[in-house]
């Protein structure tokens, strides 16, 4: 396994350079209740039919979001492959692609310049990857079991992409996996959260360390509501100081770059459905209060975009007396007037973001000032 260190950031900058932008606010929606974040509706002229349960990701060699597959209303498995780019949606036509699926595990692996898609469906155990144009099947020496409803995500910290637990006949599993551009090698942490699906994991590049939430997990554990921090070779539980969301699947959570906090949009449990926003700081869950949301739901995809420096959510079902299907777009920002109280970021500070062409310290200086101007 690769040691943890600076120099995996350096591909993650590529998409990820216009946060470092000279006026971007040091201060951050979660740290200071002066900022108004808030949902938007895009009205794209095209966009995606309605689906849920499809895979998005920020490709940060095209500088655009990627999107596979999904289900639909008539509960069949989808295989088309779409980008946004800010403000438009474009199907492509690959030459060759996966077969149609939903709940397959995708993430951007920044070390090798790819999307990387694994699973799905009802029992594949195939790896693909998206190299801008076409879809290519990989062929690993070896591979985790047919998984899907997973939670994957790209440690920038080792230049790997992780994959934790979902469904793997006959029931949900707690297997750690890691992709490292090549094949997979499953890792055997000391401490491993339950075994579940539907659980929401992003990378935190302030602490180096792999976020996840919740999930859900067969009888006796059901819902759940536990945060997790994977630190490349072990798992941690995580006790908010004061908050914590209600247990819940199936939920939407992305690392937003431009505030240096996660969000937690929507999700299922098996009493309530729901539409509220949430951010984590890294030690506790605070309750955002946008003015306007997307409605109530959970499968929704959801993913940071640089080109709008915000959060990109799509789709996604909610049920009532009949099953309803999304295929709107939404983006999620936060004011970018900071506070008047926020101080300046100093030069002596700012010389390790130059030295280091680090993301994770570039975030850890906004984290950082947003406490300050509240001490």
């Amino acid at each position: 396994m690769k040691a943890r260190g600076v120099r995996p950031y350096m591909a993650l900058l590529v998409g990820l350079a216009m946060i470092l932008l000279p006026g971007a606010s040091a201060g951050i929606a979660g740290a200071d209740p002066s900022r108004t974040p808030n949902w938007v509706q895009q009205s794209p002229t095209s966009a995606p039919s309605q689906r849920a349960d499809g895979s998005l990701v920020y490709d940060a060699a095209t500088n655009t979001s990627v999107l596979f597959g999904g289900d639909t209303p008539a509960q069949t498995y989808l295989g088309d492959t779409w980008t946004w780019d800010g403000s438009s949606w474009t199907k492509q036509t690959p030459v060759t692609s996966p077969p149609a699926r939903s709940r397959a595990q995708m993430a951007y692996d920044a070390a090798n310049g790819t999307v990387v898609l694994f699973g799905g469906g009802s029992g594949y155990d195939d790896t693909w990857t998206w190299d801008g144009t076409n879809w290519s099947e990989q062929h690993p020496a070896e591979s985790p079991p047919p998984t899907y409803a997973g939670s994957m995500a790209y440690d920038a910290a080792t230049g790997d992409v992780v994959l934790f637990g979902g469904f793997t006949t006959p029931q949900p599993d707690n297997q750690t996996w890691i992709w490292d551009g090549t094949t997979w090698t499953q890792a055997n942490p000391a401490t491993s959260p339950i075994a579940r699906i539907d659980g929401s994991m992003a990378f935190d590049p302030v602490t180096d360390n792999l976020v996840l939430f919740g999930g859900y997990q067969n009888a006796p554990n059901g819902d759940l509501e536990d945060t997790w921090t994977w630190d490349g070779s072990n798992w941690t539980q995580v006790l908010p100081k004061t908050n914590n969301p209600a247990p819940r699947f199936s939920a939407s959570m992305a690392f937003d770059a431009a505030t240096g906090d996660f969000v937690l949009f929507g999700g299922t449990s098996q009493s309530a459905l729901f539409g509220d926003t949430w951010s984590w700081d890294g030690t506790d869950w605070m309750p955002l209060s946008p003015t306007t949301s997307p409605s109530p739901r959970y499968e929704a995809m959801m993913d940071y975009d640089p080109n709008s420096q915000g959060l990109l959510l799509f789709g996604g079902t909610q049920y009532g007396s009949s099953k309803t299907y999304f295929n709107d777009t939404w983006d999620f920002t936060a004011d970018s007037v900071p506070p008047a109280n926020t101080p300046e970021v100093p030069f002596t500070l700012a010389l390790p973001i130059l030295a280091a062409g680090g993301i994770g310290v570039a975030v850890w200086l906004r984290r950082r000032t947003a406490i300050a101007s509240h001490e």
